[in-house]
């Protein structure tokens, strides 16, 4: 314990005077409590395993007294007395080597349950990555790019004159007044955009070759380019959505098991919620989060041990089942956080993609610096390969 508080006033004194760390986040706080979960455990480990090695060396020592012909029958029945005591001891100290790395184990399982409170914000990952997705999809809005409002109006007319004649111009200028503009109801990556490409074309077409027309014509080519563009820039970013939409419902399933578990882990250990609320979620102080995880931690392992005394041969039974929970869940967020970096990186290939494009090329490139800064904040707050690694080894072999 004397090691973890002072590495924990070491990075008080560190913050305090560079001024780079407001505080240190309870996540660190839960490290060094699960540092000295560890460091406890090694080191009763090492005393048990050197009483064991005493104890097999008495044994052996009584088994080779045993053997010697000039032994007393008194002497024989003291020395197989005291075999039978140190085996007894033997016996009773490989289970208190059970008991506590099984100690350890739990008070990790809870320990980091605890912490997943921090780690599992699926909203607040969200709301975070909100500039960048909203700046995404508004590039395939085609009214933000010069000249395309004033040829929209254009366009919109030639529909209104001749939709009439022809049933494909008509049924292009219904979606129009149905939706307004191509970035709202069907929108330009839909199904239904073949309709308006060819009603393009037919207006392209119907300018001729006048030469007071080869402006609106020039444009009218670009504007037909760029909503093309935009269109299959919107069908690539729409897939790349829909995985994020899979990641979000993946994340909310998890918030809801944790809410259950961390539930159920406070009940069976008898923690108050609101003490837990003030002294952890809401604490500013470190010292203080510190104090309350050791708390949790004692209280953990003390019911280990009150689980050994009242339950005989089944005691591990349903502690086992809460520790397996634990890992489970932070296995499957790590997991999630795994498909936020996959699903960042397509969207880093999108921009690659586009962004030396004539027409969109500009819109796109200026999304790179919103999707490092996303893509920062993930990196200071996940490490996803280290995490799920972690959890998978997170409990010692008995």
């Amino acid at each position: 314990m004397k090691t973890a508080t002072y590495a924990l006033l070491l990075l008080l004194f560190t913050a305090n005077y560079s001024g780079v760390f407001a505080q240190v986040t309870n996540v660190s706080v839960s490290d060094l409590v699960l540092q000295d979960i560890s460091d406890e455990s090694n080191e009763r480990t090492k005393e048990i395993e050197e009483r064991i090695y005493q104890l097999d060396a008495r044994i052996q020592a009584l088994d080779t007294t045993l053997l010697q012909s000039s032994n007393s029958d008194q002497e024989t029945m003291e020395k197989l007395q005291e075999r039978i005591l140190t085996l007894e001891e033997k016996l009773a100290t490989q289970k208190s080597r059970e008991l506590s790395v099984f100690q350890a184990n739990f008070q990790t399982a809870v320990i980091n349950l605890v912490s997943m409170e921090n780690e599992i914000k699926p909203l607040e990952l969200f709301e975070a990555s909100k500039d960048f997705y909203s700046e995404a999809a508004n590039v395939a809005n085609p009214t933000r790019y010069e000249g395309f409002n004033e040829w929209f109006r254009m366009f919109r007319q030639y529909l209104e004159n001749n939709k009439a004649r022809d049933e494909t111009l008509m049924v292009a200028a219904g979606l129009l007044e149905n939706t307004n503009n191509f970035t709202s109801g069907i929108g330009i990556g839909s199904a239904l955009s073949n309709v308006l490409f060819t009603s393009i074309s037919k207006f392209i077409t119907s300018l001729g070759n006048s030469k007071g027309r080869n402006e609106l014509r020039e444009e009218s080519r670009e504007m037909f380019l760029l909503i093309m563009t935009l269109s299959q820039y919107t069908a690539d970013m729409n897939e790349i959505m829909a995985d994020w939409t899979g990641i979000g419902k993946e994340l909310e399933e998890l918030k809801g098991l944790h809410d259950m578990t961390l539930q159920a882990m406070m009940n069976y250990l008898q923690l108050d919620p609101e003490y837990f609320r003030m002294q952890f979620l809401e604490q500013t102080n470190a010292s203080n989060t510190l104090d309350y995880l050791n708390h949790v931690k004692n209280v953990a392992g003390n019911k280990v041990r009150s689980e050994r005394d009242l339950n005989g041969e089944n005691w591990k039974d349903a502690l086992h089942h809460d520790m397996e929970t634990v890992r489970s869940l932070k296995i499957r967020f790590g997991q999630a956080t795994m498909r936020i970096f996959s699903n960042l990186q397509r969207y880093k290939d999108l921009i690659e993609k586009y962004e030396h494009d004539e027409a969109i090329g500009l819109e796109i490139s200026q999304l790179n610096t919103k999707l490092d800064r996303l893509s920062a904040a993930f990196d200071n707050a996940f490490r996803p390969q280290k995490y799920v690694s972690d959890a998978v080894t997170m409990y010692k072999v008995y």
